[in-house]
């Protein structure tokens, strides 16, 4: 039978897991499809896309309305010139007809009128170029009489251009010629000024334009900044508040999220995890449970054991043999509430923040681990060393019972037969310092972090008869953190050393 692909399996077990939701797996598209493109990098480019349009639309505007302006500007110019270039030679060209009559009238010689022939030509030239650059009625009007005026007085030189006598009177009509030719220069020098100040007019509408076009654009492309922001970072948004939630281990609640189809898969690959979290999660407590309960038959054969022994049903005791018995029962109590707290771990991560905070002195929940591990102390021959203040601490006492004898028994078992143990409390400023040194090998630095961690055993051999679990220095710092304190382990020239450090008073606390 062939071996289906990985990816086929993956996504048979993935859509058929149980407490799928039913919202990824119907085929037609959510009310969000709609508003979303089909992926999250569409959803960039569409935001970007419409964030710049209004900003490159105004540009362009605006640089079409500057290329106009441009282009007037320099058709004003170059008429201006023109006809303030035209009036000039118009009025050099009268001049010389005028000074070409006044020697023709003096000496008498027709050649000197070849000069007011060409200089006449030449005026009516410019007259003609000067008529095709201005549509201003009074101008047209202005400069259509000079040239009649001046057509008139050629037409009668020309009429008898060989009598002097004619040139004489001609002369008389050139000052009326002049001052038509005036008054058209100074209506260019005029239209140049006119020019300019529409220049100027029309360049400060374009700045208002301008002006105007951002002061609408600010608003309407931080309006479009905005709601895409919220587009893109909502389904951001979901996916980080997701895995905060299943990192938190809360499996309970289906998972969606809506954006883009891209991250809407992610939403469904994220669905998935939280089915088999769940699953893997009801797996494990009912293991816990069957193991619990196939634990608590033994534990409850020794404890009857262990009683009968302490009512002395067997016979009597001596005094060496009722102070084991007494340990024995003592301490077959306490593993039965180790047990069920230990394979109900995550209840207890649960009752880190119910602390039944009391005046607890430390020295009596020391002398409660010494006795509960003296057996362990005798058959090592260990010296158990305790500097600690008489005072006080507020704390919750059942919890600090815990840590104190889960670093008295790691001490133990990785300490050499014959060494010693020395617990030592101090306070430093508004915190109580518990350090818990062996002689033992030590832990080594890369493993100072994670000798705290759940089910976690370093690689350092044991000199005990029974190998740990790794929850009792997990629980050490769960409680210490319950408490708004640490648990650290520290180096040392001697072996390990174990240290809690607690607040005087902690912040969460709860009457008993």
């Amino acid at each position: 039978m062939k071996k289906k692909p990985e990816n086929q399996r993956y996504r048979r077990t993935r859509y058929n897991s149980p407490g799928r939701n039913p919202l990824h797996l119907g085929a037609a598209p959510k009310p969000m499809d709609l508003s979303y493109p089909k992926s999250f990098p569409r959803l960039l480019l569409a935001g970007f896309s419409l964030v710049a349009l209004p900003l490159l639309t105004a540009l362009v505007h605006n640089a079409v309305t500057m290329a106009q302006l441009a282009k007037q500007s320099q058709q004003a110019v170059y008429q201006a010139v023109r006809a303030t270039h035209g009036s000039r030679v118009m009025l050099e060209e009268l001049t010389i007809m005028e000074r070409s009559i006044r020697q023709y009238a003096v000496l008498g010689d027709p050649p000197l009128l070849e000069g007011y022939f060409l200089a006449h030509r030449k005026f009516q030239e410019t007259a003609s170029r000067l008529a095709a650059l201005s549509n201003n009625k009074s101008d047209e009007d202005l400069r259509q009489r000079l040239i009649d005026e001046e057509l008139s007085l050629f037409q009668y030189i020309a009429a008898d251009r060989k009598s002097p006598a004619v040139a004489e009177k001609a002369k008389a009509g050139f000052p009326a010629l002049f001052d038509l030719a005036k008054k058209i220069e100074n209506q260019g020098n005029a239209l140049i000024e006119n020019g300019a100040e529409s220049l100027e007019k029309m360049a400060g509408e374009a700045q208002r334009r301008v002006l105007w076009q951002l002061l609408a654009l600010i608003p309407l492309v931080l309006l479009l900044v905005a709601g895409f922001s919220i587009l893109i970072t909502k389904p951001i948004r979901q996916i980080q508040a997701v895995i905060r939630r299943l990192g938190e281990g809360r499996f309970a609640d289906p998972i969606r999220v809506d954006g883009p189809r891209d991250l809407e898969q992610l939403g469904a690959d994220l669905e998935w995890m939280r089915s088999r979290l769940n699953e893997l999660e009801q797996q494990k407590t009912l293991f816990l449970s069957q193991i619990s309960h196939e634990l608590k038959t033994p534990l409850t054969a020794l404890r009857e054991g262990a009683e009968l022994l302490a009512e002395e049903a067997m016979g009597a005791l001596t005094p060496p043999q009722r102070e084991v018995v007494e340990i024995l029962r003592h301490n077959s109590m306490r593993l039965q509430r180790l047990i069920e707290n230990l394979l109900r771990y995550q209840s207890v991560m649960l009752e880190k923040s119910a602390l039944k905070v009391v005046p607890t002195p430390l020295r009596p929940l020391i002398a409660e681990a010494e006795q509960a591990h003296a057996l362990a102390l005798r058959a090592k021959n260990l010296k158990l060393e305790v500097h600690c203040p008489d005072d006080s601490i507020q704390a919750d006492a059942e919890k600090l019972a815990v840590m104190l004898d889960n670093l008295l028994s790691n001490a133990i078992k990785f300490s050499p037969p014959g060494t010693a143990i020395r617990i030592a409390a101090q306070r430093a400023d508004d915190w109580i310092q518990i350090d818990v040194i062996d002689e033992g090998p030590g832990i080594p630095g890369r493993e100072r972090e994670q000798v705290f961690k759940m089910l976690y055993q370093g690689g350092a051999p044991h000199h005990g008869r029974v190998a740990g679990t790794g929850l009792g220095l997990a629980i050490v710092r769960e409680y210490a953190a319950a408490h708004g304190g640490t648990a650290e382990a520290l180096d040392s020239a001697t072996g390990a050393h174990l240290r809690i450090s607690l607040p005087l008073r902690p912040a969460a606390q709860e009457s008993p």
